[in-house]
This record gives C-alpha cells, structure tokens and sequence, in this order.
C-alpha cells in the first residue's frame, strides 16, 4: 500500500478559520504526482488513519477531491498523546471492511446504522474472530483476536442516527469513519465537522 505524504508546512493556505489548514493532495502519492480514488482511499484509510492516532490526520481527506483539511495543530507540530477514538457511521456493506480494520489502528469507541442486523453482525464478527484467532500461530492475528475480543464484551454503544450519536457522545469521539450509502456520505460527514470531528469518509464524498 502506498504511503501517505504530506507538503511541507509552508505550502500550506492560510487557516480557514476553523483551526484546521486547507492543502493540495496533487502529488501526494507516487512520483508521477497522479491521485487515483483507489490509491487515495487505500493509502487514506490506512495510512491517514493510522497517522491520526500520532497526530497526523487531517481534519477530512474527501477520497479523489485533491484536498485534505489538516488541524492546527499539527501544522504547529504538536503531538497527540493518545490513541484516537473512532465512531464507524455505517458498518454493513463497505462499512464491513472498517469493522475489521479500524480496531488494528485506532479505539473504536461507537457504532452507528440504520440497520440493526449489521449493528449485531459486527458484534458477531468481533467474538467469533477474536474466538478463533486466539491460538493462531501467526502473531498480528493473536494481537487482533484481543483486540476483536475485548471490542466484543465492551458491547460499545450503537446507534440509528449518526446526530444522536455526535450529540451523546460528544468529547468521546476525536473522529469518524463514514461509510454509509453514497447519497448520505456528505450529509454525515458535515454533521462531524460541525461537531469538531475528524472525518475519513469513502468516496464519493458528494455529487
């Protein structure tokens, strides 16, 4: 997987008012200086996600949009002490993906959909995953089965609305995944901005 990169600070626009700084992604993967939505979704959520937990994420990277929102603070250099909490907005479908991942880079401390059925489907994975890696012979599976397991008995709150859950959960969450249906990607990934979240949303990020 491609690694992320960023530009130097002083190529950064001016604050956009909010505490975080607009930049150009053009360039940001591979030497040729081209962004595919693949290669932006792929190293976004891994490496961006990943980077968030050190203080790196910024505050939207919208996959394929050639510009990512970066907070203040990491303009101005300053660590992050602790790993980042994470709501998932949508868990069925692509959603699924960052059920298994998520937890390998970052604390996930809600779940939210409309749908029932995938709200328990992700709890189910977390046990059964975590039941059957526990003796597995290959360490980053062990380490994952702990992960799955304690994720499993946590039963983190869940939720049908992703404003109720921005609302209840407040200071709980530092930032959201949102993989929701295509149409409600921007109408979910606003209401986090709004909230002061950090947003990791699946293209497209509007139409």
């Amino acid at each position: 997987m491609p690694s992320l990169w960023t530009v130097p600070a002083k190529q950064f626009s001016s604050p956009t008012g909010n505490g975080s700084f607009l930049i150009p992604l053009q360039g940001a993967f591979g030497m040729s200086g081209k962004i595919s939505r693949r290669r932006v979704f792929q190293a976004g959520c891994g490496a961006a996600l990943a980077g968030l937990a050190k203080g790196e994420l910024g505050r939207v990277v919208g996959a394929g949009v050639g510009w990512a929102l970066l907070p203040a603070r990491l303009v101005r250099a300053y660590q992050a002490n602790e790993k980042v909490q994470v709501a998932l907005i949508g868990v069925g479908g692509r959603g699924r993906w960052f059920v298994e991942t998520i937890p390998k880079m970052a604390d996930v401390v809600a779940l939210c959909d409309v749908n029932e059925v995938k709200l328990e489907e992700a709890f189910r994975f977390w046990e059964e995953t975590g039941r059957r890696w526990a003796n597995s012979p290959h360490p980053w599976e062990r380490q994952a089965a702990e992960i799955y397991r304690r994720l499993a008995e946590r039963r983190l709150p869940t939720f049908a609305d992703f404003r109720k859950m921005l609302q209840e959960m407040g200071s709980k969450i530092d930032a959201v995944v949102v993989a929701t249906p295509d149409h409600t990607h921007a109408v979910a990934s606003a209401a986090a901005i709004r909230a002061g979240k950090h947003v990791f949303c699946e293209k497209p990020l509007t139409r």
